[in-house]
């Protein structure tokens, strides 16, 4: 092994010479485009190119963490769309329930109604019986 010994001033420039080297080895990263289309008989075909483009890509699947992070990104979609499912359920539940409670209401209404127009038919039968009788009276007055 080679021990290299530098004045200070001297390893300040080596250090900023070995920084330039590295960071202009490697050009920025740019952003690369992903696109694949989704067959609902193979879900997880999507997920496959995904995870071959990200293999091709980068190496993030190389990292540790990246099993760890990748199934909590699952957990997280599968939460997120159970949360979605139960309010609408709970929509669906009220929704249901207002129009049961609208339908009672108009049936309420109808049998309000129903005793009214029978009692006006039955006072105005009585008007027309009470008038006939007063016809009647009249006719054998003046008879």
């Amino acid at each position: 092994m080679l021990d290299l010994l530098l004045p200070i001033h001297e390893m300040d420039t080596v250090a900023r010479f070995i920084i330039r080297v590295f960071t202009a080895a490697s050009p920025p990263a740019q952003p690369s485009t992903f696109t694949a289309t989704f067959d609902p008989s193979n879900p997880l075909g999507i997920v496959e190119k995904l995870f071959d483009f990200l293999a091709a890509e980068s190496d993030y699947l190389l990292k540790d963490v990246a099993e760890k992070e990748i199934a909590a990104v699952a957990k997280a979609a599968k939460e997120k769309r159970k949360r979605k499912e139960e309010v609408a359920e709970r929509e669906k539940a009220a929704a249901a329930k207002a129009a049961k409670s609208n339908n009672r209401l108009k049936e309420e209404e109808k049998e309000r109604k129903k005793p009214e127009k029978e009692e006006e038919k039955g006072s105005r039968g009585c008007m027309c019986l009470s008038a006939i009788c007063s016809s009647v009276e009249k006719w054998m007055n003046d008879a």
